[in-house]
């Protein structure tokens, strides 16, 4: 498997590094879906969390495809967090997050990509102001790079009433990375062929995202971005606000 994204590990890893390092926060919770994708996210806040000697406060947990995320709720905020992350779909992230509001929870609280930023904020509405979420791609509505105006022109090409959106620019980012690899893999490609074309040229500039590959090394990017929902709209930011 060939990633162009940063792992989920990588997105805990931001999110601890910022809290402490950034704001000062070590009181951090974690709530987290009850299989294999939860539960590889809370090991990614607790090594985050071990490689700075700092204890997780506590650890919340619902099953999967259920809202049944009151009772994490309330057991995590009596260890006082600072800070709550929520490794989970977007529905009962909006629970929790609804819930934490009406019971006055002043802890900050983040998601990772995987939640599906649009449909969080369109989910939580007003519960959402000051929500945190990480991103493995550039603000999809933004212009900073090369890259951004690329697939702006190829998405309206496509369909002239799509909106930006982080998946279908991470989409964009591996069709073109497939197309670069493709050109040097000879023909006609093959597995072995693909994948020595990406491990012999291994850095790849796609419109200023940098995709890079090594022996061992199929994940291309390690970036992880910071977005936060402000009046109902995910937002790029630089820090975190106290």
């Amino acid at each position: 498997v060939v990633n162009v994204r940063a792992s989920y590990f990588e997105e805990t890893e931001a999110i601890v590094e910022r809290l402490i390092e950034g704001l000062g926060v070590s009181r951090i919770g974690v709530l987290y879906q009850d299989d294999s994708y939860g539960r590889s996210g809370l090991a990614g806040v607790r090594q985050a969390l071990d490689r700075r000697g700092v204890e997780l406060v506590g650890a919340g947990t619902y099953m999967r495809n259920t809202t049944a995320v009151k009772t994490a709720l309330l057991g995590l905020n009596q260890k006082n967090p600072e800070a709550i992350i929520v490794i989970g779909a977007y529905l009962p992230s909006a629970v929790f997050t609804q819930w934490a509001r009406k019971l006055g929870v002043k802890a900050l609280i983040f998601n990772i990509s995987f939640v599906g930023s649009d449909a969080l904020a369109a989910a939580l509405g007003p519960a959402g102001e000051g929500v945190y979420i990480t991103q493995v791609v550039p603000f999809p509505g933004g212009d900073g790079i090369p890259l951004l105006a690329e697939y702006h022109k190829a998405l309206i090409a496509n369909d002239a009433t799509a909106r930006p959106s982080f998946g279908s620019l991470e989409g964009y980012i591996a069709g073109r990375l497939t197309a670069a690899v493709l050109a040097r893999a000879g023909e006609p490609p093959t597995r072995e062929s693909f994948l020595s074309a990406l491990v012999k040229t291994g850095k790849f500039d796609i419109g200023g995202f940098t995709l890079t590959y090594g022996p061992g090394d199929n994940r291309g990017s390690n970036q992880v971005f910071l977005t936060l929902i402000r009046q109902g709209a995910v937002v790029p930011v630089e820090r975190l606000a106290p």
